[in-house]
């Protein structure tokens, strides 16, 4: 009986690091972004609190820690899970701060039904705002029933206007640039 409530908080353990794992990978409007990141840090404080509670009851397994290979094993599962869930939150919040620098909110632009949310990638610092070659912009649109956003295009130029023609979506360049003057990315919708 007491095997089997491990086995169950070890599969839940599981299943809730990768219900985490994909909530990071969501992105919504920029409204709810600070939402976000406060259910995402909590629920990463859940698998750590289900985490020791395993461990808790791993080491109260008295039966089998009686044999010496699985007091190793035991242990190194003790170090892993205290040092890799942290040490994975911390990359995570990292990698999250690292990832949106220059990578800012530009606008939301509203088009017939379409609520599109842009983002630029500028240059950088030292350079101007266009004077390297990976700058460009993404552009979102929101969905119709979540607060979430789905990726629909990225350009390598900045977005002047958009505008919806026979259900396409056209992306100009806008002017900040002299290089990409004249640009134009159509998207089906």
């Amino acid at each position: 009986m007491f095997g089997k409530k491990i086995i169950n908080i070890s599969n839940i353990l599981i299943i809730w690091i990768v219900v985490v794992s994909l909530a990071t990978l969501v992105k919504v409007i920029p409204e709810l972004e600070e939402t976000r990141v406060t259910v995402v840090a909590s629920l990463w404080v859940s698998v750590y609190i289900l985490t020791i509670i395993y461990i808790y009851k791993m080491w109260k397994k008295r039966s089998i820690l009686k044999k010496k290979f699985f007091l190793l094993i035991a242990i190194l599962k003790t170090l892993a899970f205290l040092v890799i869930i942290p040490m994975s939150l911390i990359y995570w919040l990292l990698m999250t701060l690292f990832s949106s620098l220059g990578y800012d909110y530009d606008r939301q632009i509203v088009v017939k039904d379409n609520t599109l949310y842009l983002y630029i990638k500028a240059c950088f610092i030292p350079d101007s705002h266009c004077e390297c070659d990976s700058y460009y912009s993404d552009v979102y649109i929101k969905n119709r029933y979540f607060g979430i956003m789905h990726h629909i295009a990225t350009t390598d130029y900045f977005i002047g206007e958009i505008k919806v023609e026979n259900e396409k979506l056209i992306i100009m360049a806008s002017d900040d640039c002299g290089r990409d003057i004249g640009k134009i990315k159509i998207i089906e919708l």
